[in-house]
């Protein structure tokens, strides 16, 4: 049969046989490992899941005092390290069949339950543990890491053609900036040369059409002649 996973309200039974199998196994030999994970499991069963708390678990579990600074006194961070890992080696091992699976998540104490069919939604193998799924799951994810690794890096190749590409459209629009500055000072300058030479063309037959510089000294000349 197929149970939903980590859901809202456990089934209570199960769990705690669950609980018993785990804390009998030889895995969990450590008191301090027993007593923790016992508390976080019927607190939670039991409704409060909310009280579960470094402070709480400090206090209660391991007898600290009601000074208890959890930041400042790592028992309880350590001690969830060791469980985790305990439970991890026991689902390996001797938990490879059982039909529900605790666990505690990092970054908190609240424990999750799982059941042996579908874990975090994969579906385990006949027969297969929780490690080959969490090793399929790892797999998974690496691959997934190194597509996005490659992707940024193609990312990353791109901004720098891209800004190439900028760079090089920029000095091509400048170069055409330049020369049509240039086009329209050589459009200006022959008109400006044409209308020079107009003048002087202009002048010339001025001089030409008056007789030009001789002209005056030509009437002297002849009427001495006819004198």
């Amino acid at each position: 049969m197929s149970l939903a996973t980590n859901r809202a309200v456990p089934d209570v039974v199960a769990t705690r046989a669950a609980l018993k199998r785990v804390v009998g196994s030889s895995v969990f030999a450590s008191p301090r490992l027993k007593a923790f994970l016992q508390f976080v499991v019927e607190r939670t069963l039991d409704g409060k899941a909310e009280s579960i708390k470094g402070y709480t678990i400090g206090t209660l579990v391991f007898g600290r005092s009601d000074e208890f600074d959890p930041a400042a006194d790592p028992i309880v961070r350590v001690e969830a390290v060791r469980l985790r890992m305990a439970l991890a080696r026991y689902y390996e091992e001797e938990g490879a069949d059982d039909p529900v699976i605790i666990s505690i998540p990092a970054g908190g104490y609240v424990p999750k339950f799982d059941f042996r069919d579908r874990i975090d939604g994969m579906t385990l193998p006949k027969g297969g543990s929780i490690a080959q799924a969490l090793q399929q799951r790892n797999g998974d994810l690496l691959e997934f890491r190194n597509n996005l690794a490659s992707i940024r890096e193609r990312i990353a190749e791109f901004e720098i053609e891209l800004a190439v590409s900028r760079f090089i459209i920029a000095q091509a629009e400048a170069i055409v900036e330049r020369n049509e500055h240039i086009t329209q000072d050589d459009a200006a300058f022959p008109r400006m040369s044409a209308s020079g030479d107009g003048a002087s063309a202009g002048a010339d037959s001025g001089r030409v059409r008056s007789g030009g510089p001789n002209a005056d000294n030509s009437g002297p000349d002849a009427n001495g002649s006819g004198n």
